[in-house]
């Protein structure tokens, strides 16, 4: 089993911001990692990011994961 860091949520969040918004600078307030990511090789995880720009340079965000056993 693997346990996915919290850094590789905010490094896809940082993806996403660059490429659909072309935000280069900013920075993250208020993260909060409710559970780990735990990725074991028989299944399959699906991940779903949300991203939505709210006020100016506001955006929220949240990233949610599905195993193919759910």
């Amino acid at each position: 089993r693997i346990v996915v860091p919290g850094s590789f949520y905010l490094s896809c969040a940082c993806r996403l911001f660059k490429e659909h918004f072309g935000v280069q600078d900013f920075s993250f307030k208020d993260v909060e990692f409710r559970r780990a990511l735990v990725l074991c090789e028989e299944e399959q995880q699906l991940l779903t990011i949300n991203l939505r720009k709210r006020d100016g340079n506001v955006f929220d965000w949240s990233v949610e994961s599905r195993s193919d056993h759910q």
